[in-house]
């Protein structure tokens, strides 16, 4: 029985399927996404209005939310990753049957590396947004309320209390994705030196060579989160 095919087909049903309905508690939970972006819309505005550094209640339960929600869909994605593994590696040590078998194999291993990248690209991104859920929610708000808090980051505008707030996770935000970036980084460089002169060596090197690359961006970026900020409420982002 092919039991990789299939426990990767059930681990990516519930990459898709699961997350919501586990990361619901006490009845807080949403029909879809336009429900999701509308309770941020709302909840976003309130807690800006509040003028208070602590989240409101309503977005206070939406983060927590979203929070289980990426935590379900890392842990899932990080279940992808060994499984596509090594999927590529039984299609790379298939017996030659014939010059068919063999493209069928080297056809099978590419698309399994592939579904691995970006499996390990998924949990880089959930565990970002674990780690900062506010700022990940914020995507979610709709367009015609993230406009009318650029002008808040302006110069000589008034600073409501959220904003320092919302900086703040900004930066977290990115800040989270640079050190989980390094530490991918760290992992493909280790075994681009293990497997050198090797395909899997190349591979990892390059796929090393982008993970610093988000690394870079992500630390620049965290340690100057205004302008990007400015930029995503002005819809550059």
């Amino acid at each position: 029985m092919p039991v990789l095919p299939i426990l990767a087909a059930v681990l990516a049903v519930a990459f898709v399927v699961a997350p919501s309905p586990l990361a619901a508690s006490a009845g807080v939970g949403f029909g879809g996404e336009a429900d999701l972006r509308a309770a941020a819309g709302v909840a976003v505005l309130d807690y800006w209005a509040a003028d208070t550094r602590n989240l409101t209640a309503g977005l206070s339960v939406l983060t927590d939310f979203w929070f289980r929600f990426h935590l379900v869909k890392a842990v899932l994605a990080a279940l992808l990753v060994p499984v596509f593994i090594a999927l590529a590696w039984r299609c790379r040590r298939a017996a030659p049957w014939g010059r068919w078998w063999r493209a069928g194999a080297a056809f099978g291993g590419a698309v399994s590396v592939g579904l691995a990248v970006l499996s390990l690209l998924a949990v880089m991104a959930n565990v970002q947004g674990a780690v900062a859920p506010l700022s990940s929610l914020l995507p979610m708000v709709p367009d015609e309320v993230r406009s009318r808090f650029g002008g808040a980051l302006r110069v000589g505008a008034q600073e409501p209390a959220a904003l320092p707030v919302l900086i703040g996770d900004f930066s977290r935000y990115h800040a989270a994705m640079a050190v989980v970036a390094g530490l991918v980084a760290a992992g493909l460089i280790v075994a681009a030196v293990y497997w050198r002169r090797t395909r899997v060596g190349v591979c990892a090197a390059v796929l090393a060579c982008g993970a610093l690359v988000i690394g870079v961006v992500n630390t620049k970026t965290a340690l100057d989160p205004v302008p990007a900020l400015q930029a995503f409420f002005d819809g550059g982002w």
